[in-house]
């Protein structure tokens, strides 16, 4: 009777003692485990985590436990407990108690704005945001507030910008339109998110000014980015429309070039005779929604008698502010023919004799090769003419003589004239001679990197972290060369390379400020000279410092390369990552 009275006062203090962070009604675990440990443990083992499973052991128990729950938190368990017992409460909180009574919940309240498992990718913006692949299709999104991650080569300025992936249901021409948007917007249809060649880019077509259009040419199953960016800092909703090229201009008054022809509208000639382009002629007005106003109208010179332009009078009869021959309905009346040696502008186009194409061919317009003179008016004069290039006395470049023969700025090995004559190459990568005139001798050639001469080494080192890296390109190849329009003639110096894997996807900045010489940075996709893509390219952004930016999924590699402007720039460089 004793001992059943003494369990039961062990089962009720049992009952009353629940993990007071989390407030459990449940019943508390009992260790019910066999273990031969005698647990020499202090062990109030009141385990005082911050997170809510307190593990309230009171553990008086010499419970010799080899305790399945391995109850492993990373919370600040302060345990007082110095259990030399085999049960490894090394608490990173994966709570695989055998208890069934015990944390229900399983650590509710712990790690309050901690860890909790996710990532905010915030700006920059997840490459691509929406996807098509049948046509027609129409996307809309908004760019407020998202990150500028593009710089599309048609347009200048900050503005945020946003992607959609788009891929060819069938091999054609496709036509891309932001017309529908609220603000002037930019589009660019790239190969992908980062390593983009840009395929085609557009700012203002004709019709609205603020509305942008390219037609790009894809094959089944090609996969291309959209980039809808804006002018300057302009941003706002926007509406994509995506669609096969058609035959011919299918609608006259929807703003889009339908058969990419370059024509919109009533001013693709598919629309003649269609009513929409019909022109009130004295309005004022641009009815047909063409650009063109009344008398300035092709439907009002074709059909308005007040319209048509005496091309002698010296009047702007038909009041589109042209008068004459400046009035391109003037164009081939005889009275405007330009005659191509009186010195006068005879067609009011503001080009006079041989400078007006009409001239072209013209017995007067003729380059004479030898006269000092620019004879057929092109800005080139003598030997530096191309219509001279084999005419005595401008021949063939010839590549060793140390004269510009053929008057292109270009002497010997450095006249591409040149290229492939045996006197001008290949580089030879151990002989201290310039073989093929690039201005870079063995090991620093470009042509060079990777022969047994010159092993490359790529990456020079392999990063994950940010943070800012230093090191000195003195004495090392010249392996690469930015092949970007943003880098043309730029990063012929030595270089270092780093792999970097982004930890994260976001928008990653990388630059050498701090360096000590002129440096080049840019990122490519591999190490193979003949192969990388270039994605971005930067020369100077901070004095003769540079820095790039790119938009990286989690887990992308990318191969960042510390180059110097020219064969002298070497010295200690710096490359910050953020």
């Amino acid at each position: 009777m004793r001992i059943a009275s003494i369990m039961m006062a062990v089962a009720m203090l049992a009952a009353c003692s629940g993990d007071k962070a989390n407030d459990d009604t449940t019943t508390p675990p009992v260790d019910t485990d066999t273990d031969t440990d005698t647990d020499t443990d202090t062990d109030t083992d009141t385990d005082t985590d911050t997170d809510a499973d307190a593990d309230t052991d009171t553990d008086a128990d010499a419970d010799t436990d080899t305790d399945t729950d391995t109850d492993t938190d990373t919370d600040t368990d302060t345990d007082t407990d110095t259990d030399t017992d085999t049960d490894t409460d090394t608490d990173t909180d994966t709570d695989t108690d055998t208890d069934t009574g015990g944390d229900s919940g399983g650590d509710s309240g712990g790690d309050s704005g901690g860890d909790s498992g996710t990532v905010d990718t915030g700006p920059p913006d997840v490459c691509p945001a929406q996807f098509a692949s049948t046509v027609p299709a129409v996307l809309t999104g908004d760019t407020t507030g998202l990150s500028n991650d593009f710089d599309p080569s048609c347009v200048g300025g900050n503005a945020p910008d946003d992607t959609v992936e788009f891929t060819a249901p069938a091999s054609g021409d496709y036509l891309f339109s932001t017309i529908g948007s609220d603000f002037d917007t930019a589009l660019a249809v790239t190969e992908t998110c980062l390593f983009a060649t840009e395929l085609a880019c557009d700012d203002d077509i004709p019709i609205t000014g603020t509305t942008s259009e390219v037609v790009v040419s894809l094959t089944a199953g090609q996969t291309v980015v959209a980039i809808v960016d804006g002018f300057g800092s302009n941003a706002g909703l926007w509406q994509l429309t995506i669609d096969a090229v058609a035959a011919s201009e299918t609608s006259c008054d929807d703003s889009i070039d339908n058969d990419g022809d370059l024509d919109y509208d009533c001013r693709d000639a598919d629309c003649a005779g269609n009513p929409v382009c019909d022109e009130d002629c004295s309005n004022g007005v641009d009815d047909n929604g063409d650009g063109r106003t009344d008398c300035n109208d092709p439907f009002c010179i074709a059909n308005e008698p007040a319209c048509v332009e005496d091309c002698s009078n010296g009047i702007d009869d038909n009041g589109n502010f042209a008068t004459d021959c400046n009035d391109v309905q003037c164009d081939l009346d005889p009275a405007c023919a330009e005659i191509c040696d009186d010195g006068i502008d005879n067609d009011g186009d503001y080009a006079t004799d041989c400078y007006d194409e009409y001239c072209d061919g013209h017995p007067s317009c003729v380059e004479i090769c030898d006269d000092g003179v620019d004879n057929d008016g092109d800005f080139s004069t003598d030997c530096r003419d191309d219509d001279c290039d084999g005419i005595a006395p401008c021949g063939a470049e010839i590549c060793d003589d140390g004269v510009d023969n053929d008057g292109d700025f270009s002497t010997d090995c450095f006249d591409s004239d040149c290229a492939g004559d045996p006197i001008c190459g290949p580089e030879i990568c151990d002989d201290g001679v310039d073989n093929d005139a690039d201005n870079t001798t063995d090991c620093a050639d470009v042509d060079c990197a990777g022969t047994v001469e010159c092993p490359l080494v790529c990456p020079t080192e392999v990063i994950t972290a940010l943070g800012s890296y230093t090191g000195s390109n003195v004495g090392e190849l010249n392996a690469f060369v930015p092949n970007h329009p943003d880098c043309v003639g730029d990063g012929n110096g030595p270089d270092v390379t780093y792999e970097f894997t982004a930890p994260a996807a976001g928008n990653y900045t990388f630059d050498t400020i701090g360096s000590t010489y002129d440096t080049v940075i840019y990122l490519q996709d591999s190490c193979d000279p003949a192969t990388a893509i270039t994605a971005v390219c930067n020369d100077d952004a901070v004095g003769l410092q540079s820095e790039v930016s790119a938009t990286l999924y989690a887990g992308q590699t990318v191969i960042v390369v510390v180059d110097g402007w020219g064969s002298s720039s070497t010295g200690d460089y710096v490359l910050n990552v953020n």
